[in-house]
């Protein structure tokens, strides 16, 4: 094995890799997108440089894989994504393509906002030399050009470092999104001084935060249907499939924004109409899940709190049910199980209703609180969003969890895809020996939704896995 691949293979080098495509990915962040002058940000009330070189982003490589996993859903006679390894990088290939034209197509709508409706709308008579044709294609390329970048460096995160290279910078923009997002919460520590601090108002901002990361960690860890294997799946239980971890939550954004649109839809009807309190509930901007009751009175609020509780609970109770279907997971289950295993399929598949059951009605409440937490939760939450947290703890989870594994069971390999979680189990027990099942909880979150993140199970590397990749290396 030669030095760089040693490196790579390594626990420190794939540490460096994931920190250096982070880096960059943050770095284009915060630069400034070329073509567009703080002088036309300026002009429009803007104090800071408004669109940066990331701000597209991979965003629009995960739009690509999803639509690639619809197309394959509602096309007749097309195969759901493959699992096999040629047919996971034709589909990583295909996104990767599709997600430059997205990409090519939000550059031209920043480029038309920036540089034909806004001037046409404050001042048409406003045109900086800036605002020329030069100016406008530098814009857009370094937008797609910055985009593109980090679809590689997702690549070269999913290849050489840790985690699965789209799931690590997507929490990256999240997180970057956390320092703006945390500047209320600070201006309203500010607006205190020592003598009228609010003690109890900060630690209960503090305690909500909290409930919403530590009510994850319980539902992805601990809870029933929890999406955890253990780590060596020749352990005793695992040739009984009923002690099988059954992955129960589906995803955290859609119900939640079923929510919203339905809600704030009814709220418009309300305007429209003129109906009692709604042209009070309309003057709260900027609530993205929830009206901020603080300002409304309880006959105003509580119509809109119950209903976006009635619409999270219902529509998670039923997704966690479809992404869980009894039938098929019990007959793959059975046959991972094989002669091992005393139990027949009829006896499974009762045994399975019941626990779905139990794993919708668990599902259902953990979304209804992370809402009602991001409702009365105070200025914290509010300011850093109770669904984001919900995210990057799933992804913080996914991260340190092979991270340990790797450093316990030195340079890994792939051995197996599944496309989803309800089909980890079974393909676990199949393989037996040492696995690690990579972005099992980010996929457990979002289900069919996160196509961009396979659970990837990864096994120790053996001599011949070395002898490989020194032969490829050697050949690159």
């Amino acid at each position: 094995m030669n030095l760089m691949t040693r490196f790579l293979s390594s626990t420190r080098g794939r540490l460096a890799v994931t920190g250096l495509a982070v880096g960059a990915l943050l770095l284009m962040q915060w630069l400034p997108a070329p073509g567009l002058t703080l002088e036309n940000a300026a002009y429009y009330g803007f104090p800071v440089h408004p669109v940066t070189m990331g701000a597209i982003g991979v965003i629009p490589f995960l739009g690509a894989f999803l639509l690639i996993e619809v197309a394959r859903f509602v096309v007749p006679g097309w195969s759901p994504l493959p699992e096999d390894e040629s047919g996971q990088l034709a589909t990583v290939q295909t996104a990767g393509w599709l997600g430059v034209l997205i990409a090519g197509a939000a550059a031209v709508g920043l480029d038309y906002y920036w540089f034909e409706w806004l001037p046409a709308v404050y001042d048409p008579f406003y045109e900086p030399a800036s605002m020329g044709v030069a100016s406008r294609v530098l814009f857009g390329a370094s937008l797609v050009g910055a985009s593109a970048l980090s679809y590689v460096l997702a690549r070269a995160i999913s290849l050489h470092g840790i985690g699965n290279g789209f799931v690590v910078l997507f929490g990256a923009g999240l997180s970057w999104e956390l320092i703006p997002a945390s500047r209320g919460f600070i201006d309203w520590l500010r607006s205190m001084n020592m003598q009228n601090l609010d003690v109890f108002g900060v630690l209960g901002n503090s305690l909500a935060a909290a409930l919403v990361i530590l009510g994850t960690l319980w539902m992805l860890v601990r809870a029933p249907y929890r999406g955890t294997q253990p780590a060596d799946t020749s352990a005793a239980g695992m040739d009984d499939p009923r002690t099988w971890p059954l992955p129960g939550p589906t995803s955290s954004i859609l119900p939640l924004a079923a929510a919203v649109l339905i809600v704030d839809g009814l709220r418009w009807v309300g305007t429209m109409l003129d109906l009692d309190g709604a042209a009070e509930v309309t003057r709260l901007a900027g609530r993205d899940l929830m009206p901020s009751v603080e300002t409304l009175s309880l006959g105003s609020a509580l119509p809109f709190v119950m209903a976006k509780i009635a619409v999270v609970g219902l529509v998670a109770f039923g997704l966690t049910r479809f992404f869980n279907p009894i039938d098929r997971m019990a007959d793959r289950w059975v046959d991972a199980a094989g002669p091992r295993a005393d139990i027949d399929r009829d006896t499974l598949v009762d045994h399975l209703k019941t626990r779905r059951w139990k794993a919708s009605l668990i599902a259902a409440g953990f979304l209804v609180g992370v809402l009602l937490l991001d409702a009365f939760g105070g200025e914290l939450i509010r300011s850093l969003g109770a669904t984001r947290l919900v995210i990057l703890t799933a992804i913080g989870l996914d991260l340190v969890g092979e991270f340990r594994f790797h450093k316990l069971h030195g340079p890994l390999v792939r051995s197996s895809t599944v496309q989803r979680p309800w089909a980890l189990p079974a393909q676990s027990a199949r393989e037996r020996g040492p696995r690690f099942a990579r972005s099992r909880y980010f996929r457990t979150l979002y289900h069919a939704f996160a196509p961009f993140a396979p659970i990837e199970l990864l096994r120790p590397a053996s001599k011949s896995d070395l002898a490989e990749t020194d032969d490829s290396t050697a050949a690159d």
